[in-house]
């Protein structure tokens, strides 16, 4: 049996989402700051962006980031997101 690492993890698909993703994490860690009692991940899924959000998101720490290097949808962004924490 595998071992449960997160109580929740939290997946966010991002496509070209330089000027929002920012306040997104701000917003983010705030909520986690009010739900200390879970261990919370956040799983954030680069689905092919075209802009800085691959910059912004290496500058965060405490994140796991998923890349695809071209952009597949927001469903297999989701997927791709959701399989991680089950795969390890």
């Amino acid at each position: 049996m595998k071992k449960i690492t997160h109580s929740l993890s939290v997946v966010m698909p991002a496509y070209n989402e330089e000027n929002r993703l920012p306040d997104t994490l701000k917003y983010f860690s705030d909520w986690v700051a009010n739900n200390s009692h879970m261990d919370i991940e956040l799983i954030i899924v680069n689905d092919g962006s075209q802009d800085d959000t691959a910059n912004i998101l290496k500058t965060i720490k405490g994140i796991t980031v998923v890349t695809h290097e071209r952009n597949r949808g927001l469903s297999c962004a989701r997927n791709s997101g959701h399989q991680l924490p089950i795969l390890r």
